[in-house]
């Protein structure tokens, strides 16, 4: 509430009261005189006081009403405590009664019986008129000396109209611009309304002519309101900051301006302003050059005033609107001015463009000005006839480009057993670009042996275009003629398989089967003899074949309606007479093996060490453990894989151990020379105290370029409950980061656990321990290993054959982002894969039941590694050797197991369900099947991919 200020002159009183002995007294108005401004008023008062000469006026408050247009009751109270004097008191400015605009205080102890006074009241509007009346509040005293009050007087004036003045002009003041660059800029000025509503706008140009103005802004007056505020946010008697934004400016060009205010009493102008634009490079846009129906050439040139400028144009189909913006260049500050050009094609034939060159340097950005050009009409389409592909005895595939040239395309072939055709194909649209497009049609029920000829058309409003003649003949009935001839260039593992093809008048594909056996089992695609009646020699390359051994192989022939096919046809495949070669054979030494000492020794794992080279060749190592000398070796490590013909030093981890026990270790190596055993090394395991949780930290496995799986075993020793986790990082001191903590088993058993790391770095080295901690025991750390991740990216495939129902699942946590639930109790699928093992990923649900896993029917050949996921989610490894198998794993075997998918938790992605490695290297077979006994309630199973090492 803005407060007025009240002069007072005050002396001797003496005031009536109305009561007999009381005191009394008086208050008036004795003139409300407007200003000039039309925003204030005087109020001129006068006063009274009757009563006993001894009570003096010890202190004395007066306020003021005041009501815009609407007259006030006198409602004179003078009975010493008069409601009156209560509202005044309390009055909030709120609803419609009165204002308290404000009070003063008389004085103290003064002895005059009459005085006048005056105030001046602000925040009114102009030429509004108002009611205003006054109200004292005054005590009284005996003794000046002593001031107590000895009474309490309360007294209104009557009411008096003011009506304010018209007002005054607007006082203006312009300011320095601000936020000046080369093509902007803020002008700045203040506004002071003098209380009546006020436009305002600003002037500017390039000289005091000015000749442009701004927006036009206002401001309204700020009148006595209900929340006593004499003054509007905007507006009202102050002066005011007003602003406008300039764009479009001209770099390095002085600009004048001033900032220009009207209210109902006159138009104020502000005193001249001038900046300068930052320089910007000037751009001077050329006519087009080179126009065409779909064609154009933008020209202007850069002129760079000293920066060095990028440059590009704009341009659209609207003027002053350039959605569009063309690859541009940049030109040196040191080079004054350059000539640029940008060819534009694609564009709409018969249509109008604007454009316009853009610039830019540190200060801003420019343009240059519009130009137009019209594109010229549309040319008829060009249309070129292809070669038929896909020719048989009774169907031909019709091809050909077509380019609309910019204008809606219809096209189509023509065709027939002459060049007078006689027969069209069905319409198809070629769009409306500018480029090539290609266009085919399948025909079918042709004759066999027959000539057809046929031309593309293609028709737009402009016209129609029409393509050369092109002839093919069909096929003859009679299927290819296939020869088997010889194999050349055998070697270790490739050889070239030669035949000869008699296509019989039809285009004829050819291929070679091979394999240990008459199943043969794999191809090789040779490729298309054309059609003729004569013999053609062929022949392929074949390698990845495994040294000394016997292969099978013939050539395979189709033409006709068969086509290029891997698989027997009814009709049009020809087979040659199966054949035999020997890859020749390569003799290796076998490995040499030594057997270091044993590493991170534990509770009940170790780290077994040992140098091995492969004399050349590649093969796998492992390590055997017994607790006697020289054997028996019940104990068997994972394998690893190597080749050369170097020394390398190897290591394998090895769990599940008894506790203060001491063990015989040595390595073992194979290559196609043979397996070669290092010497014994042994070691003691240490002992643990009861409730001492046991932790082994296993071989990392499924390495890729950007994760691994963690592996260990642990062994609470006792205690009821244990909690696991692997700890992991770049170096052996800094192990900074961990897996979620998981709950493990209470007991005595060891349990695998793994984890997965997907983030990690292609080609990073990575150090990782298992920890495992119980309530009794405390925390107990493996040994920490290391692995190296891939810089080569893993291969993945999906499965691609299926039986009974299966469903497409879509979910982002999955390996490509899709896999697919089997939801039959016989659901199966299979993939043929290349390579010498592979993971099997899947999730584990609470709706999934059982799968069984089969590899090569499970038949087993060499020596494996298989990973396996167990009904605890650990992954269990076996080392398999058909020497202590036979040649057939038979029934039970881990190349055919059951895993089952069932989790009675949160669905979990990516898991490894099954992990292989040792293959041999060529195809095999991958086979899942869901496990369903009748009554079983989950028997949906699931698969995701499947990840190749090659």
């Amino acid at each position: 509430m803005k407060r007025l200020v009240f002069a007072f002159c005050v002396f001797g009183l003496g005031i009536s009261a109305h009561r007999a002995g009381a005191q009394s007294g008086t208050i008036a108005i004795t003139g409300v005189v407007p200003d000039a401004n039309g925003h204030t008023a005087t109020v001129n008062y006068s006063w009274s006081q009757t009563g006993p000469g001894s009570n003096k006026l010890m202190t004395g408050d007066l306020y003021v009403r005041i009501l815009q247009g609407v007259s006030l009751a006198p409602d004179i109270y003078n009975d010493g405590f008069g409601t009156m004097c209560t509202q005044a008191a309390s009055m909030t400015c709120a609803g419609t009664t009165a204002y308290l605009v404000g009070y003063g205080r008389f004085g103290v102890c003064v002895n005059s019986a009459s005085s006048t006074g005056s105030f001046t009241m602000d925040g009114l509007l102009p030429g509004v008129g108002y009611t205003v009346q006054l109200i004292g509040y005054l005590e009284w005293t005996a003794d000046c000396a002593s001031p107590v009050p000895v009474a309490t007087l309360c007294i209104t004036s009557g009411v008096s109209a003011l009506t304010m003045g018209a007002g005054q002009p607007p006082v203006v003041t312009t300011l320095a611009a601000s936020s000046v660059t080369g093509t902007t800029a803020t002008l700045n000025g203040t506004v002071n309304p003098n209380n009546l509503s006020t436009s305002h706008y600003f002037e500017w140009g390039t000289t005091v002519a000015y000749g442009n103005t701004t927006s036009v802004g206002l401001l309204s007056p700020g009148p006595l309101n209900g929340a006593c505020t004499t003054l509007a946010t905007a507006g009202g008697w102050i002066a005011n900051a007003v602003s406008a934004g300039l764009t479009g400016l001209t770099g390095g060009q002085t600009y004048h301006f001033r900032v220009v205010a009207t209210n109902a009493q006159g138009t104020t102008y502000g005193g001249d302003q001038q900046f300068a634009a930052a320089q910007v490079p000037s751009l001077t846009t050329n006519p087009a050059t080179g126009v065409g129906s779909t064609t154009a050439t933008l020209n202007g040139v850069v002129t760079t005033n000293g920066l060095t400028a990028s440059w590009w144009y704009e341009y659209g189909t609207g003027s002053g609107v350039y959605p569009n913006s063309t690859p541009g260049g940049t030109v040196p500050g040191g080079t004054p001015s350059a000539a640029v050009s940008v060819t534009l094609s694609g564009l709409l034939p018969n249509s109008t463009y604007y454009f316009r060159l853009a610039g830019a340097n540190a200060n801003g950005t420019g343009y240059g000005i519009e130009r137009s050009y019209t594109t010229g009409s549309a040319a008829p389409p060009t249309a070129i006839t292809g070669a038929a592909s896909g020719v048989s005895t009774v169907s031909a595939i019709l091809t050909g480009t077509v380019n609309p040239a910019g204008s809606a395309t219809m096209y189509w072939f023509e065709w027939g057993t002459s060049v007078g055709y006689g027969n069209t194909t069905p319409s198809q649209s070629a769009g409306n670009g500018t480029s090539n497009a290609y266009g085919s049609y399948p025909l079918s029920g042709l004759t066999s042996g027959q000539t057809y000829h046929y031309r593309v058309v293609a028709q737009n409003a402009s016209g129609t275009g029409y393509g050369s003649d092109v002839a093919f003949t069909t096929g003859a009935t009679n299927p290819p003629a296939v020869t088997t001839g010889s194999a050349s260039s055998v070697g270790t593992t490739s050889a070239t398989l030669g035949a000869t093809i008699n296509p019989n008048s039809s285009a004829t594909s050819w291929y070679v089967e091979y394999g240990p056996t008459t199943s043969y089992g794999q191809t090789a695609y040779g490729g298309t003899v054309p059609p003729g009646s004569s013999n053609v020699s062929v022949n392929v390359t074949i390698t990845g074949l495994t040294p000394g051994t016997l292969y099978h192989w013939r050539p395979v022939g189709t033409n006709g309606i068969g086509g290029r096919s891997f698989a027997p046809m009814a009709y049009g495949t020809t087979y040659g007479a199966d054949s035999t070669f020997s890859t020749t054979s390569v003799s290796y030494p076998g490995p040499t093996v030594t057997t270091e000492a044993a590493s991170n020794v534990g509770y009940t794992g170790v780290v077994c060490n040992a140098t091995v080279n492969f004399q050349g060749d590649s093969g796998t190592y492992w390590f055997e453990l017994s607790t006697s000398p020289g054997g028996p070796y019940t104990i068997t490590s994972s394998t690893g894989s190597g080749a050369g013909a170097t020394d390398v030093y190897v290591s394998r981890a090895v769990s599940t151990l008894s506790q203060g026990t001491t063990y015989y270790a040595r390595a073992g190596a194979q290559n196609s020379g043979g397996t070669t055993y290092g010497a014994d090394v042994s070691f003691v395991t240490d002992t643990a105290g009861v409730g001492v949780p046991i932790a082994n930290t296993l071989d990392a496995s499924n390495i890729t370029t950007t994760g691994a799986v963690l592996n260990g075993t642990y062994q609470p020793n006792g205690a009821s409950s244990s909690q696991v986790w692997f700890e992991w990082g770049t170096s052996a001191s800094s192990l900074s980061n961990a897996t979620s903590i998981q709950n493990g088993v209470g007991g005595s058993t060891e349990t695998s656990y793994s984890r997965s790391l997907t983030t990690l770095t292609a080609g990073g080295t990575y150090y990782f321990r298992l920890a495992c901690s119980t309530p009794t025991g405390g925390t107990a750390y493996g040994a920490t290993l290391t692995f190296t991740t891939s810089t080569t990216p893993v291969t993945y495939l999906e499965f691609s054959n299926f039986k009974c129902k299966w469903k497409d699942v879509a979910n982002s946590n999955l390996l490509g982002g899709s896999g697919k639930r089997g939801l039959a109790r016989k659901s199966r699928a299979s993939l043929t894969f290349t390579g010498t093992g592979i993971d099997l990923y899947s999730m584990l649900d609470k709706t999934l039941g059982k799968m069984k896993i089969t590899i090569d029917g499970a038949a087993l050949r060499h020596p494996v590694t298989i990973r396996r996921l167990t009904a605890d989610r650990g992954l269990v490894t076996d080392i398999i050797n058909p020497t202590k198998l036979g040649r057939k794993s038979g029934k039970g075997s881990p190349l055919s197991t059951t895993v089952d998918l069932y989790t009675p938790g949160a669905t979990q992605f990516q898991e490894i369900l099954y992990s292989i490695s040792g293959l041999s290297s060529g195809q095999h077979t991958l086979r899942v099947d869901a496990v369903a006994p009748k009554g079983t309630k989950r028997y949906h199973i699931f698969v995701d991919a499947v990840r190749v090492r090659e």
